[in-house]
């Protein structure tokens, strides 16, 4: 029997544990690339209460 542990909302997430799990639907995304540094992709995220985050 696996036992999953519930989804985390956006606005709860904090520096108190190491390991989250979201549900989150990507709203916008992009590669930024700084030479001569190898480039990243930055993301808009949203949770099922409509909360946003930036991420990179």
């Amino acid at each position: 029997m696996v036992i999953s542990r519930p989804f985390n909302m956006i606005n709860d997430l904090n520096d108190t544990k190491y390991v989250w799990k979201i549900a989150v639907r990507i709203i916008d995304i992009w590669h930024v690339q700084l030479p001569p540094k190898s480039g990243h992709l930055e993301m808009i995220l949203l949770d099922s209460e409509t909360y946003s985050l930036p991420s990179i």
